[in-house]
């Protein structure tokens, strides 16, 4: 629990820095043979049975909570949200492009 403290407190102080809100993320902890699973959302720490539920669980959050994506992951968020969960909102980035030219070929296949 401390790591996962000092990796939201580093988390937090880079977003300070660049005057960047921190926004929910996920954290993936290997312990020997077992690894577990985070989701952070504004401090709280939430454990999940598996890397699909905190994906699943950070991802609803930005909508749960209006937030906008990072810009480091918002191309992955966008293709997840239009992808999986087949959801179009009039908040979309023109960055979907990239995503649309993935889906296309996706769906090609």
């Amino acid at each position: 629990m401390s790591q996962l403290k000092e990796v939201d407190d580093e988390k937090s102080n880079k977003a300070l820095r660049t005057g960047d809100k921190l926004q929910p993320y996920m954290i993936f902890v290997e312990d020997s043979q077992v690894t577990h699973f985070y989701v952070i959302i504004n401090k709280h720490y939430y454990k999940v049975e598996s890397a699909l539920k905190s994906i699943d669980i950070c991802f609803k959050s930005f909508f749960i909570f209006h937030l906008n994506y990072t810009p480091q992951c918002e191309q992955i968020w966008y293709f997840i949200q239009t992808y999986f969960f087949e959801i179009v909102t009039k908040f979309d980035k023109n960055c979907n492009q990239n995503v649309n030219n993935l889906i296309n070929e996706l769906n090609n296949y």
